[in-house]
C-alpha cells in the first residue's frame, strides 16, 4: 500500500511486518530513529469498512467526519488525539475500506500534537498508489 520511497520519506528503510487485529490484516512500520513515526495500515476486510467504524463510534471520544482525496473518511482516537496517535479510516466502496494508524513518538514533531493530519496524509498517500 506504501512504496519505498514513500516510507522512505517518512524515515523507515526496514520492510513493514504483517499484522491482523480484529478490524483486518495490514502491515506496520517502525521508524528507523527511535523518535520517529510508526504507523499502521490495515485493510477493513473483517469489520464492513467505513461503516463498521460508525458502527463503533460510541467508543471513540475524537470521531470526526471528514475527506481523504474525495472519499469518506474518519479520524479517531481512543483518548485526545493530542498526544500523538490517531486513526483515520477511509471508505473506498461499500463496506470496504481502510484504516491508517499513526504514533509520532516526538513531542517536539508538530504531528505530535496534530496527529490526525500525519494519519490523514498518509491514508491520501494510500489512497493515490490504490488508484494506480
Amino acid at each position: 500500500m506504501l512504496k519505498k520511497d514513500q516510507l522512505s520519506a517518512r524515515g523507515v528503510t526496514k520492510a513493514g511486518t504483517e499484522r491482523t487485529d480484529p478490524t483486518g490484516t495490514g502491515c506496520q512500520w517502525y521508524p528507523d530513529e527511535p523518535l520517529g513515526t510508526s504507523f499502521f495500515v490495515v485493510l477493513l476486510d473483517k469489520s464492513k469498512g467505513l461503516d463498521g467504524v460508525y458502527a463503533n463510534r460510541d467508543n471513540l471520544p475524537v470521531f470526526e467526519p471528514t475527506e481523504i482525496a474525495g472519499y469518506p473518511a474518519v479520524n479517531t482516537d481512543s483518548t485526545d488525539a493530542a498526544h500523538g496517535a490517531c486513526s483515520t479510516a477511509v471508505g473506498v466502496a461499500e463496506g470496504e475500506g481502510f484504516l491508517v494508524q499513526v504514533r509520532v513518538n516526538d513531542k517536539k514533531l508538530p504531528g505530535y500534537t496534530d496527529p490526525c493530519s500525519v494519519s490523514g496524509e498518509i491514508a491520501e498517500t494510500v489512497v493515490g498508489n490504490l488508484k494506480g
